[in-house]
């Protein structure tokens, strides 16, 4: 069965997910069919409620030549107290990008693919994507962070949009 990405305003997207009891075989295919549909879509990351699966897991890969990741319930052990404004966008809200402030390194505490438990320190493009991932697991878009301006310029974006691209 392919994997769809969700698109908001979907309601599936703000359901908080729930974390993976147990690394069987069918979650690790689940992982795998992900990392497939984030390459198919050009993305760097992507997060389980993504694609209807409402389980804390994500799939990145920043094209940094460390090559994909596959993380089980990420949580952030800890997060820089300095920031950075960048760029984002995301698979599930096609045609928008804007300024998102996020801390600039954090280290992440996961399960890996083979049900070891495991930390890694992320950060730049990786750091911006793993907190991106985790606030999907959480039920938050990333639209959710953005300003005022940022939002009614997205508002305007949406309005010219065919409705066939803001709703599955």
């Amino acid at each position: 069965m392919k994997l769809e990405i969700l698109h908001d305003p979907d309601p599936r997207l703000r359901v908080m997910s729930q974390p993976v009891q147990e690394v069987t075989p069918w979650i690790q295919d689940l992982l795998d069919r992900m990392l497939d549909v984030m390459y198919e879509q050009n993305g760097v990351g992507l997060a389980a409620p993504q694609v209807n699966h409402a389980l804390r897991m994500v799939v990145m890969d920043v094209q940094d030549g460390s090559g994909p990741i596959k993380l089980i319930n990420p949580d952030l052990s800890w997060v820089s107290p300095t920031t950075v404004r960048g760029q984002e966008g995301c698979l599930s809200v096609p045609g928008f990008a804007a300024h998102v402030t996020r801390p600039d390194v954090v280290k992440v505490r996961y399960v890996n693919e083979w049900g070891e438990a495991a930390e890694k320190e992320l950060s730049e493009l990786a750091a911006k994507c793993i907190q991106h991932e985790i606030d999907h697991l959480n039920g938050v878009l990333f639209v959710d962070r953005l300003s005022r301006l940022d939002l009614m310029l997205r508002r305007k974006q949406m309005s010219k949009m065919p409705r066939s691209r803001i709703a599955p």
